[in-house]
């Protein structure tokens, strides 16, 4: 069932009940036929109401938008912008001057939650250096998502090659931006974080100058 109209059913049973809370006190309140009690019973009704509404945010909007949402993002200004500074946080490292961002993008998947960067370096052998200087890296073949070997890195893909089925809105707009990126290759990969609820990778794909981060946050 989408996402959508899960929140339909949500909002429908909300619109019933205070249908229902509207019909009671009206019938109350002409049976009653005194204008003080009437009076009373529309104080009721807005008390009803009030409670009502922060009862539906608190127990069902929140949880919703928290355990059963989806939403991605790419290629945003403020991705882009951002996306050194979130190689910094994810890596430890500088972003390197003569890196050039081809992608950025952010995936929600209900609590859970994972960012992409992926981009290009002139000197990927001076670039290889500077990562073994502070991680292992291990050679493997990649065609994404799958990566050689039975590990398991700990991250949330997105469908960043239009390959795995995903809905519409989670797929890349424009797939052939990273075509070097999808096509079987020979990588580096470093597991830079592995606990339970964080997971970040560093991959490079030598002959192709790409370099490819996921750091992904687990509820």
């Amino acid at each position: 069932m989408s996402n959508s109209i899960i929140l339909f059913l949500i909002i429908g049973t909300l619109v019933g009940i205070l249908a229902y809370i509207f019909y009671y006190n009206r019938k109350a309140s002409k049976a009653k036929g005194e204008q003080k009690k009437k009076i009373k019973s529309r104080g009721c009704l807005i008390t009803s109401l009030i409670i009502l509404g922060i009862f539906g945010y608190l127990f069902i909007y929140t949880p919703y938008s928290l355990f059963f949402t989806t939403k991605f993002s790419e290629n945003t200004n403020k991705l882009t912008n951002d996306a050194p500074d979130k190689y910094l946080s994810y890596t430890g490292l500088i972003f390197p001057e003569d890196g050039k961002i081809i992608h950025v993008s952010t995936k929600k998947f209900g609590p859970n939650y994972s960012s992409d960067i992926i981009f290009s370096v002139t000197n990927v052998e001076k670039f290889i250096q500077n990562i073994k200087k502070k991680y292992e890296l291990k050679s493997s073949k990649m065609k994404y998502p799958e990566i050689e070997g039975d590990k398991d890195y700990n991250i949330l893909i997105s469908d960043l090659c239009g390959n795995l089925n995903h809905d519409k809105d989670l797929v890349l707009k424009n797939i052939e931006n990273l075509k070097n990126f999808c096509e079987e290759k020979k990588i580096m990969i470093s597991h830079i974080k592995n606990e339970v609820e964080h997971g970040t990778i560093i991959v490079i794909l030598p002959s192709e100058k790409l370099i490819w981060v996921n750091d992904t946050g687990w509820f």
